[in-house]
């Protein structure tokens, strides 16, 4: 018998969503504890924001192991950057993204998250 397209794409979008497991919040946390120490380093009274690689925030690399995140859904991604951002915003950062349009030949730079401290 052929499986239903919808049916299984509804059960595939309700995976998407579900509450984080135990692992995924390790993940979040790895991450976070990343840009704490990011934080640490770079902030300063003269500089009131960090940038913030964009591979890291989107999941791709971990920035503890230096390896890739374990294989999950762009739709599952979103939903940890989703709860790592909320945590830097509900403590008084603003969310910015510098993309870098690579129109520049060799001089493009990469994609990055910008946290600016709110007074």
């Amino acid at each position: 018998m052929a499986i239903d397209f919808k049916e299984r794409f509804a059960t595939l979008q309700s995976k998407d969503v579900e509450p984080l497991t135990q692992e995924e919040m390790d993940y979040v946390k790895q991450v976070e504890e990343y840009i704490d120490s990011e934080i640490d380093k770079k902030l300063s009274t003269d500089n009131r924001e960090v940038w913030i690689d964009k591979s890291y925030v989107e999941f791709y690399h971990n920035p503890k192991t230096k390896k890739f995140f374990p294989s999950m859904t762009n739709a599952r991604k979103a939903f940890l950057k989703k709860e790592l951002l909320r945590r830097y915003e509900d403590a008084n950062w603003s969310i910015q993204w510098h993309i870098d349009d690579r129109l520049e030949g060799n001089m493009s730079g990469g994609d990055y998250l910008i946290l600016k401290g709110i007074k």
